[in-house]
């Protein structure tokens, strides 16, 4: 099947839909957006596309332009908002025309000669202090329906929000979570045949955990790696040194995963794999604990009546409370004789692996692949 996945990112799964819906919302309720985005937002032109195409479908006006403009390539005289849109749009004579020491705003003047409209202005680039000029340039413009001009400022998601009447601010992280990026993974990967449910499962957590809300980076390494014989420190490293990535994960003060990577931090990276191991694999490990004791109920309930079997200092009695490594201790003490002797091998394996993730170690590429196979 030949899916567009970031369309289908944008337009499909519940929070970036969700997010497009809201700014397309806000427009046709006549309100300007503030966009508040993380420097590293995914398939940024994709949301916009998105966005626009839901907008086209609320909206009754075929004449409605959406101008996209970046601040920094576009505006390389660092021109406050209203001159700039003056110089951008308006004729010659209108633009000359306004004078800043008169007693007329811009964003009055901008009005009274129609420049904006039916535009939907888009800027993007914008650092705090240029975000903080056109969001109070904006807050003052004197614009109640899309046909004079509305805005879309797409800002740092560290600015702060405040109350307006003609303006909402939307949060990135409002609506996307690294949740999103599992249930985008889950459908990605119902598309292979190679994989059982539950490894689809593993990989689909452990790029959540480890991308966060970055579906972009996601996506690209589930059509790059065999998780099932690749570490995934690999995938991401080579990922990371793409030049179309360049810039993700630049900043300083940034927790995206290639910060991490180019920092050589695979403490960080080992981290967010143990967290995927503790939420998927441990159940998994629990439930061979079960599932043994089950098969050998007979055999450890008769051990438990004829004698004492201490586990922590108290007696065990309840058969379902002996755990792996008291079990393993049974078995290699002969206390426990059981006629299947790869009952021991598969106890000795289960209680290395749930002592690895309780101790905060991930379990190897070798090891997952015995417990998800």
């Amino acid at each position: 099947m030949n899916i567009s996945w970031e369309e289908f990112w944008w337009q499909n799964v519940t929070g970036p839909h969700a997010l497009v819906t809201s700014v397309s919302s806000a427009l046709q309720e006549n309100r300007s957006v503030v966009l508040q985005v993380p420097p590293d937002l995914p398939w940024r032109h994709s949301m916009r596309s998105a966005i626009q195409q839901d907008l086209r479908s609320r909206i009754d006006n075929s004449d409605v332009v959406l101008e996209s403009i970046d601040n920094v390539d576009d505006n390389l005289d660092h021109l406050l908002p209203g001159r700039f849109l003056l110089n951008r749009f308006a004729p010659s004579a209108v633009s000359k025309g306004y004078r800043e020491k008169g007693k007329t705003t811009i964003q009055t003047y901008l009005s009274a000669y129609h420049v904006l409209k039916n535009r939907i202005i888009w800027i993007n680039g914008l650092d705090s202090e240029s975000a903080n000029q056109w969001i109070q340039f904006c807050h003052q413009f004197p614009s109640n329906t899309v046909q004079e001009g509305l805005f879309v400022l797409e800002v740092p998601e560290t600015l702060p929000s405040f109350n307006a009447s003609n303006l909402r601010f939307i949060p990135f992280s409002d609506y996307i979570s690294s949740y999103d990026v599992q249930l985008f993974n889950l459908v990605i990967l119902g598309e292979s045949r190679s994989l059982t449910s539950v490894w689809k499962g593993y990989i689909a957590s452990l790029l959540a955990n480890v991308c966060d809300a970055d579906a972009e980076v996601s996506c690209r390494l589930l059509h790059k790696m065999d998780f099932r014989t690749t570490c995934i420190w690999d995938g991401l490293q080579e990922l990371a040194a793409l030049p179309e990535f360049s810039r993700r994960g630049r900043d300083e003060s940034s927790n995206h995963i290639f910060h991490y990577c180019r920092s050589g931090r695979q403490d960080v990276i080992s981290y967010r794999v143990w967290k995927t191991q503790m939420q998927t694999v441990f159940p998994i490990i629990e439930m061979g604990r079960i599932q043994i004791i089950g098969t050998w109920r007979k055999e450890i309930q008769h051990l438990l009546d004829t004698r004492e079997i201490l586990q922590y200092g108290e007696p065990i009695t309840d058969l379902m409370d002996v755990e792996l490594g008291t079990l393993f201790y049974l078995l290699q003490s002969n206390q426990l004789c059981l006629p299947d002797n790869s009952v021991r091998n598969r106890v000795q394996f289960l209680r290395t692996c749930r002592n690895k993730l309780a101790h905060s170690t991930c379990c190897s590429l070798q090891e997952i692949a015995l417990l998800l196979d």
